[in-house]
């Protein structure tokens, strides 16, 4: 049990799982189907991927996650796994991943292996530079739909950019309440942090501008046909919700707020997936 426990915490399973409902939602809205056999393999292919990049990523960090209380228990830093085990489990999830998705068309494989380069090629590195490495990791969390809009239709289309602009700008309060909670852990592990007040202001304002423009474009699907007015409402409702709880948090950065936004940034985004899959017609 020990051992199947540490290979959820190395790929970072939860995530993983997040990061297929997404690409659900992408298959759904581009005019797919959940019984359609695509549907399968491009969910599971992109949650194998995503974990893929979650094992390299403790490959990576490792010494950094020794330091840190919320994760100096992952298997690699407690000394339960050696890092090369790590990198060969990683190896296998994304060889799994994309040999998935390569049954699922050109553009899906390609599409998360950008994706997974991203995350762990720039983001991962760029964390012990500057806080802004998270609107780059940002894209990288933005692509899954997209991979699972790929399936069905092209890439290049308006419907692909709105999902992909959903996902990017919902991480940026999400991130901001993660990077509050844990800063001084993340300190302590030499990642970056807003250090600045000026610098911590200017944030603060980009990220509650994020929100407000995560509001209006979850609102865009149902004005472009993707999905029906009771989404709308839906999406009104849940967008003001999380405007409001980023906005109380910038107000007031303690504890509670910060907690709150992080719980509220989950089940929005979760709201927000299941509504675009389950208001399509009314």
């Amino acid at each position: 049990m020990q051992v199947l426990r540490d290979l959820m915490t190395l790929s970072k399973f939860g995530i993983a799982v997040f990061v297929s409902l997404t690409s659900a939602m992408g298959y759904i809205l581009a005019g797919g189907h959940y019984t359609d056999r695509a549907f399968a393999l491009v969910v599971i292919g992109t949650g194998l991927v995503s974990a893929a990049a979650g094992a390299f990523n403790q490959v990576l960090e490792y010494r950094e996650d020794a330091r840190m209380q919320r994760t100096r228990h992952r298997p690699i830093p407690a000394g339960r796994m050696r890092p090369t085990t790590g990198l060969l489990v990683g190896s296998v999830l994304l060889v799994a991943g994309e040999g998935l998705l390569i049954q699922c068309g050109v553009f899906p494989p390609i599409i998360a292996l950008a994706a997974f380069l991203i995350y762990v090629g720039i983001y991962t590195p760029l964390k012990r530079l500057t806080w802004w490495c998270n609107v780059t990791g940002a894209v990288a969390g933005a692509l899954p739909p997209v991979i699972g809009w790929s399936a069905k239709a092209s890439p290049f289309t308006h419907g692909a950019f709105i999902i992909f602009t959903i996902l990017w700008l919902w991480q940026w309060p999400h991130l901001m309440a993660i990077g509050w909670m844990f800063r001084e852990d993340f300190e302590r592990a030499g990642f970056a942090v807003p250090d600045s007040e000026c610098g911590h202001r200017l944030i603060a304002r980009l990220v509650l501008l994020a929100s407000f423009l995560s509001w209006g474009v979850t609102l865009l699907p149902a004005f472009y046909g993707l999905t029906g007015k009771s989404y709308f409402f839906l999406a009104f409702m849940a967008g003001a919700t999380y405007v409001f709880m980023t906005y109380r948090f910038i107000r007031q950065p303690t504890p509670l707020p910060a907690h709150s936004l992080f719980k509220t940034s989950l089940l929005y985004l979760a709201v927000i997936c299941i509504g675009l899959m389950s208001f399509q017609t009314w």
